[in-house]
């Protein structure tokens, strides 16, 4: 019988999942980590690409970019969705457009953390523009 085995799951890999929805205006936390840590963005050029992808999808109008803070072996990204477009889409876009510019599998499988925002948490953020 040929079957494909399944990668392995995290203890409480599907509990990052519940409650996962998207919702155009809503806006998101992204926090994603680079495969097996590496620091991967301690390159500037790399850094540099993976921004690229996010203005991307900021001219597309799938996103509408907030802030974001890209961190040698992890990116947070703070999004709010436009046009429709759901997490899972904008992400997966982003992972593999940004790996296929740095040259290199980047992205680590199954660590991924999502939060929704809610008005009232975000007009508490401190934003800095520079």
């Amino acid at each position: 019988m040929n079957s494909i085995a399944k990668p392995p799951q995290l203890k409480h890999q599907k509990d990052l999942r519940k409650g996962r929805y998207s919702q155009t205006n809503q806006i998101y936390h992204i926090t994603t980590t680079t495969k097996n840590r590496r620091p991967i963005f301690s390159d500037f050029a790399s850094a540099r690409k993976l921004i690229g992808t996010i203005r991307k999808s900021d001219d597309l109008n799938f996103t509408k970019t907030i802030a974001f803070v890209i961190m040698p072996d992890h990116m947070h990204w703070l999004m709010q969705l436009e046009n429709h477009a759901t997490q899972q889409r904008i992400i997966r876009s982003m992972k593999s457009q940004s790996a296929k510019a740095i040259g290199m599998p980047t992205w680590q499988t199954g660590k991924l953390a999502i939060l929704a925002i809610t008005i009232t948490q975000f007009v508490k953020m401190k934003i800095f523009k520079m």
